[in-house]
């Protein structure tokens, strides 16, 4: 039906991490720390494990709105992989429960309502299988000694708009 284009993603309480699968090929990735923005805007404290459920559907929410542009307006067959279920159950339902989660389902919904791609496939990757993405959401991690997955060495690194103000579409203009 069109081009297999696949999201691989994953967040630790330090950052959050995705790889952009092209026919099953990596060819983009991004690594990036939670910020003050992150915690304040989802009321959600980082560096801690309580908002791992948030972050894992916050990256996922980051990851579509990067990549938008490879598959807007074309024939693709978009996947989305992780392994937090909260996070893909978010994306095949558009709702979550608790105000943080609910936040990011409605931008998700509001994204999907407005484009002319959805996922067509949601598959849950066992944590074990998902160690580049994770690695790349662990690379702001204190003390850790970051090194880039062999995988990725020869993909491209972006940079995700910020998310501060602007980023968040259900509050309209600041």
């Amino acid at each position: 039906r069109g081009v297999q284009m696949g999201i691989v993603a994953d967040a630790s309480p330090y950052g959050m991490g995705a790889i952009l699968c092209v026919g099953g090929v990596p060819e983009e990735y991004f690594g990036i720390e939670l910020t003050d923005w992150d915690e304040w805007v989802l009321n959600t404290p980082r560096w801690t494990n309580v908002g791992q459920q948030v972050w894992e559907s916050l990256v996922q929410l980051i990851a579509l709105r990067q990549w938008a542009h490879r598959w807007k307006g074309r024939r693709v067959v978009l996947t989305f992989q992780g392994d937090n279920t909260t996070a893909l159950a978010m994306i095949a339902s558009l709702k979550s429960k608790g105000p943080a989660l609910a936040t990011i389902a409605r931008e998700l919904a509001l994204d999907f309502a407005a484009a002319t791609y959805a996922p067509d496939i949601i598959q849950h990757t066992p944590g074990i299988m998902n160690s580049s993405s994770d690695a790349l959401s662990r690379r702001f991690e204190p003390g850790k000694n970051y090194v880039i997955p062999h995988i990725l060495r020869s993909c491209t690194e972006v940079f995700p708009q910020s998310r501060e103000p602007k980023f968040w579409k259900i509050w309209g203009d600041w």
